[in-house]
C-alpha cells in the first residue's frame, strides 16, 4: 500500500513539474513587434519600412515576418547573451554596402546573433529598433 502512495505522489510531482514548465515555455513564446522605419534586409529577402512580429520557431531560429504576411524571412541565430526586460529588447541593424541587415535580436529569451552577421563589426553604420511586447506579457515576473 505504502509502495502505490509513494508512486502515485511521485508521479504527481512530475506532472505538475511538466505542466509548469509548459505553461513556462508558453509564456515565453509571446512574439514581440517592430515598427522599422526604414528598408532593411534578412538574409536575401528585401523589406520596406513597416511594423513587422519577430517569431521564434525553435531555440537557434527566428522568423522576421510583416504584420500583412506578404513578407517572411527565417534566419539562424547564435546565442551571445542573457536575455533582457522589455525595454532593453531590440532589433540591431548594421548598414553593409549601403543595405541595412538585421544584425542581432535582443529580448526576453536572451541576446542572438544572426549568424549570417556573426561577423558584423566591419558595418559601417548601426540603427537600433526597439521591440514592443504585448501587454500581457511576463517580463515583470521573468525579471523582477
Amino acid at each position: 500500500m505504502k509502495d502505490i502512495n509513494v508512486k502515485a505522489l511521485v508521479l504527481l510531482g512530475f506532472l505538475l513539474l511538466a505542466f509548469s514548465s509548459f505553461s513556462v515555455a508558453q509564456e515565453l513564446s509571446i512574439t514581440p513587434t517592430a515598427n522599422v522605419p526604414f528598408d532593411f534586409w534578412v538574409g536575401g529577402t528585401h523589406f520596406q519600412a513597416g511594423d513587422y512580429f519577430v517569431d521564434k520557431t525553435e531555440p537557434s531560429m527566428i522568423i522576421i515576418r510583416s504584420k500583412d504576411n506578404k513578407k517572411i524571412e527565417q534566419a539562424g541565430t547564435i546565442l551571445i547573451g542573457e536575455p533582457v526586460t522589455e525595454t532593453h529588447a531590440r532589433l540591431i541593424f548594421v548598414k553593409i554596402n549601403g543595405q541595412f541587415q538585421l544584425a542581432e535580436i535582443w529580448g526576453l529569451l536572451g541576446k542572438r546573433v544572426l549568424t549570417s552577421q556573426y561577423d558584423h563589426a566591419k558595418g559601417d553604420g548601426t540603427r537600433i529598433v526597439q521591440l514592443q511586447y504585448p501587454s500581457n506579457s511576463v517580463s515583470s515576473q521573468l525579471h523582477p
